[in-house]
C-alpha cells in the first residue's frame, strides 16, 4: 500500500514522540502491513486518509492504535539461551551468597508477550525456589497494552511453543487447551506486569538485581539509548547486573560504576 511521503513522516514523527523508537523510509513496507487492520476497521481507503483522520479529528484513540501496531513485539521463550543459563549457574548463586534471604528483584524490561519474564520464572521455580528462603520479585513491562494483555493471559500456539521452550517445561508449566496452551498459574503469579515506556523520564524509585534489557536498544537512536542506559544504571542496584541482547554493548557510554563481565560468551554488565 502506497502513502505519500507526508504521511509516512507523520507517522514515523508520531511513533517517536510517543514511544521514541526510530522508524524512517525504509520501513514503508512495516507501516504499511502494520496498520494495514486499523485502515480496515475504520473502513479508511488508505494510510492518507488515516493520517488526515487523525490531524482533522484529533483521533487520539487511532494515534494510540498505530504506536500499538507499530511496536516491534518479537520474542520466544528462552531466546539466544546462554543469558538464561547465565543467570542460573552464575548471576543468581552470586546474589543468592549475598542477599542472605532478601529479596531478589528481576526486571524484564520490553518484555512483549511475556515469553522472557515466564522463562525466568520457570527456571526460578525449578532451581531456586523451594532452596533459597527470600522471594524472588520479578516485574515485567511494555510499552504497549495490546501485548501486554496478551502476556497476562499466558496462552501460547503450538508454534510459540516450539520455539525455544524445552519439552521438560511444557510438560511440567503448560495445559493444551485445544490448539493453544495455557501456562499455569503456579508460574504466572510470579510475574507481576506493567505498562511502561523506557523513553519515559519518571522511573519508579524501586531497584532491581536483574536487569533483562534484551534486544531493545537497536530500535532507538543512540540519543534515546544514552538516556535509557543511563536510567537503567541509575536503577540497577550495587551488586547487580545489567543483561542486554547479543548484537547490543554498551561500547560509547562512559560508565565507570558497571564493569564488562563475559560468562560463557555471554556479555553482562555487573554494578560496582
Amino acid at each position: 500500500m502506497k502513502m505519500n511521503p507526508q504521511t509516512l513522516t507523520f507517522i514515523c514523527q508520531l511513533v517517536k514522540e510517543r514511544s521514541a523508537i526510530s522508524l524512517d523510509a525504509t520501513k514503508e513496507y512495516l507501516v504499511s502491513s502494520r496498520l494495514l487492520p486499523i485502515i480496515k476497521s475504520e473502513k479508511l481507503a488508505n494510510l492518507d486518509e488515516l493520517v488526515s483522520s487523525i490531524q482533522n479529528n484529533s483521533r487520539n484513540d487511532l494515534q494510540d492504535q498505530i504506536v500499538d501496531a507499530l511496536t516491534t513485539n518479537e520474542t520466544l521463550f528462552f531466546r539466544d539461551g546462554k543469558p538464561f543459563e547465565v543467570l542460573k549457574n552464575i548471576i543468581l548463586p552470586d546474589l543468592i551468597e549475598k542477599k542472605n534471604g532478601a529479596d531478589i528483584s528481576i526486571w524484564s524490561a520490553a518484555c512483549s508477550s511475556g515469553q522472557e519474564p515466564y522463562s525466568i520464572a520457570m527456571m526460578i521455580h525449578d532451581h531456586f525456589k523451594e532452596s533459597y528462603s527470600g522471594k524472588f520479585v520479578i516485574k515485567a513491562t511494555d510499552i504497549s497494552p495490546t501485548i501486554l494483555e496478551r502476556a497476562q493471559e499466558a496462552e501460547y500456539s503450538q508454534h510459540e511453543m516450539n520455539r525455544g521452550l524445552p519439552t521438560s517445561y511444557l510438560v511440567k508449566h503448560f495445559t493444551q487447551d485445544g490448539l493453544h496452551w495455557r501456562l499455569k498459574d503456579s508460574i504466572k503469579s510470579m510475574v507481576d506486569f506493567d505498562l511502561f515506556n523506557l523513553d519515559n523520564d519518571s522511573y519508579r524509585v524501586d531497584q532491581h538485581d536483574v536487569i533483562f534489557l534484551r534486544n531493545v536498544l537497536i530500535y532507538f537512536d543512540m540519543e534515546t539509548r544514552v538516556k535509557i542506559i543511563n536510567h537503567m544504571v541509575d536503577v540497577v542496584k550495587p551488586g547487580g547486573y545489567l543483561i542486554l541482547g547479543s548484537v547490543e554493548t554498551l561500547i560509547g557510554h562512559d560508565l565507570e560504576c558497571l564493569n564488562k563481565v563475559n560468562v560463557d560468551g555471554v556479555t553482562v554488565y555487573k554494578k560496582v
